[in-house]
């Protein structure tokens, strides 16, 4: 009885209007008080899809409740270290001062030549935010929510058909999505990285334990492919050696020690082709641990 009236009176809230039922908008400013109850909601276009069954655009108390009861809610907040790292984390990121793997500060987005057809810089800071590879209580919580609403299947496997839908329908993430080959590269090398993995279907699929590092070469592949096409002058998937050396400057601003362009290119050129894929500068560029000037991990 005590659960019932608590619930009738946080639905109460919610709903702002008073009409007993709660729409999206109403949702979406509740999410930071059902957070302080133990219910940390990061997709709540989701949340609120699987709350409305009736597909309404409206949720009754009773969907509501079932819900709450189904999340096991407890009418204490969660963690308070938690709750003080995700207020720091939040802070931070609202002031442009986050970081990245490297622990290395933020630094405001300049002007890509990448996003054929898109005006303005990419928001790296966006980005970041939205692919929790981090190993901190509140990056694993959001990975393994992630993992459930890509994994639509609902069988522990996530395909790359799943990782191209989950970045433009859940992350939202329209940069990376319109970004084939960095997907493609990146999925190929998370599904290998457990090869000794007994999942049944885990040579051809990302599976849970390998989802983090999806996330984190998600990142990594489209930086990567950042750099290729700001080298691409000609925008035919392909830099040759002209490209290559036209851009030594920039390429020493990421990171580039070398003395000899020519003979640098010819290293990367493995098939000796006279032009180099994004595959092949993938396999050059990653030992040497490259990083945009405009990006937010340098």
């Amino acid at each position: 009885l005590r659960r019932y009236c608590e619930l009738v009176a946080m639905f109460d809230d919610f709903d702002t209007n008073d009409d007993q039922r709660v729409n999206l908008k109403e949702f979406k400013a509740a999410c930071a008080q059902l957070d302080d109850w133990g219910v940390r909601i990061h997709y709540p276009e989701q949340e609120f899809s699987k709350l409305d069954t009736q597909s309404t655009g409206e949720v009754h108390f009773g969907d509501f409740a079932d819900y709450v009861i189904g999340q096991q809610l407890a009418a204490e907040p969660c963690n308070a270290a938690d709750e003080l790292e995700a207020g720091t984390v939040a802070r931070r990121e609202a002031s442009g001062g986050g970081v990245m793997k490297s622990g290395r500060p933020m630094k405001s987005a300049a002007k890509s030549s990448f996003r054929r057809g898109r005006t303005g810089a990419i928001d790296w800071a966006l980005i970041a935010e939205r692919l929790p590879y981090g190993r901190s209580k509140v990056e694993q919580e959001r990975r393994k929510e992630l993992f459930s609403l890509i994994d639509v299947n609902g069988n522990g496997y996530i395909s790359l058909a799943e990782t191209d839908k989950g970045l433009r329908d859940i992350l939202k993430l329209e940069e990376i999505f319109d970004c084939k080959p960095a997907i493609m590269r990146a999925f190929q090398a998370a599904k290998d990285a457990h090869k000794n993995s007994k999942a049944r279907l885990g040579a051809d699929f990302v599976t849970k334990p390998e989802f983090r590092i999806l996330l984190e070469y998600l990142r990594l592949y489209f930086e990567l492919f950042v750099m290729f096409d700001r080298m691409d002058d000609d925008n035919d998937r392909r830099i040759n050696e002209a490209e290559f050396l036209a851009h030594a400057k920039q390429l020493k601003t990421w990171g580039v020690k070398c003395t000899d362009f020519a003979a640098e290119f010819k290293k990367m050129d493995t098939n000796s082709g006279g032009q180099v894929l994004f595959d092949e500068f993938c396999h050059w560029a990653i030992p040497q641990n490259l990083d945009l000037e405009d990006d937010d991990d340098n």
